[in-house]
C-alpha cells in the first residue's frame, strides 16, 4: 500500500487528497504527475495518537 497526495482532480479526488493504493496504480498517478507519493509526518494525526485518554489517567 501506497500513500499519494493528489496534484490535480482524478475522479472523485481533488487536490490536496490522501489516499492509498497497490503499489502498480500510485506509481502509474505519479508517473503521470496526476499524484506524488506521501510520506505522513510522525506524530500527526490518528496515528499519532496514543490510544484512549491519557489525560484522564
Amino acid at each position: 500500500m501506497v500513500q499519494v497526495k493528489f496534484l490535480k482532480n482524478c475522479g472523485a479526488y481533488t487536490v490536496g487528497d490522501v489516499a492509498g493504493f497497490e503499489e502498480a496504480k500510485a506509481d502509474l498517478l505519479i508517473k503521470r504527475n496526476i499524484a506524488e507519493k506521501h510520506v505522513p509526518e510522525k506524530g500527526k494525526g490518528a496515528a499519532g495518537k496514543q490510544g484512549g485518554n491519557a489525560a484522564a489517567n
